[in-house]
């Protein structure tokens, strides 16, 4: 059965509580665009906050739940595209605050997981099959320089586009200007500070061996501050 429960048009503005209908469904969620383009099958689940100057979700899309995506940017879904749980997609929402209109733009069944964090100031390009795979990776496109005296800094912006078929592993960070090629596996918790086009799998340092006695560490420990719950802390 189809139900509607509500629905409010304020000159192309749409607040959305619950909507079910045959070409596609929306929860609990609030939504606030200047324009909104579902195509037969797209989908967004609850408790989400949506407020983006264009949304646009070709077949089949989907978003889940508890995302929250806010800004002054576009979010264009192509088919089979998916945004899965508790993500943060943000930007200045205000126009005065930016110098141009960003756009994250999904391709052809790109995904992204669970609670990654994607920084819109520029755009971020998701390609045909690739996955912000895991949790807690994040996207930056901006950057500062800090000058070594005085107050003077400089912001450095910059796309981050990611190829086909690529698989983003869980905590990564990918800062920006960077751009993946096709076919490219990220290992988990890398650090991708500098463009990868060649194909192939990426990680970070290898896990090293370093000589410890953790009993003769306590018996160097010298400066006891207090005792609580029968376990002694020490000032480092």
């Amino acid at each position: 059965m189809n139900i509607i429960v509500k629905i409010c048009k304020m000159g192309g503005v749409i607040l959305a509580s619950l909507l079910r209908i045959k070409k596609y469904r929306v929860g609990f969620s609030l939504i606030l665009c200047n324009e909104i383009h579902l195509a037969e099958g797209a989908s967004i689940g609850h408790l989400n906050v949506i407020v983006v100057d264009k949304l646009i979700m070709g077949k089949n899309t989907r978003i889940g739940h508890l995302n929250f995506i806010k800004g002054w940017f576009d979010l264009n879904m192509a088919e089979k595209a998916s945004i899965h749980l508790q993500n943060k997609i943000t930007r200045i929402l205000s126009p005065q605050g930016n110098y141009c209109k960003a756009t994250l733009d999904m391709k052809y069944h790109a995904k992204i997981g669970v609670k990654h964090l994607l920084d819109m100031t520029r755009n971020i390009t998701i390609g045909e099959n690739s996955m912000l795979a895991g949790s807690d990776s994040q996207i930056w496109t901006h950057g500062f320089y800090f000058s070594k005296l005085g107050e003077q800094t400089a912001r450095i912006d910059g796309d981050v586009t990611i190829g086909h078929n690529c698989y983003i592993g869980a905590r990564c960070v990918i800062l920006s200007s960077v751009r993946i090629g096709n076919a490219v596996t990220i290992g988990a918790n890398a650090c991708v500070s500098k463009s990868i086009l060649k194909q192939g799998l990426y990680v970070s340092q290898p896990l090293r061996s370093i000589p410890f006695d953790p009993d003769e560490a306590i018996k160097r420990l010298s400066k006891r501050i207090a005792t609580i719950n029968h376990i002694n802390i020490y000032e480092k």
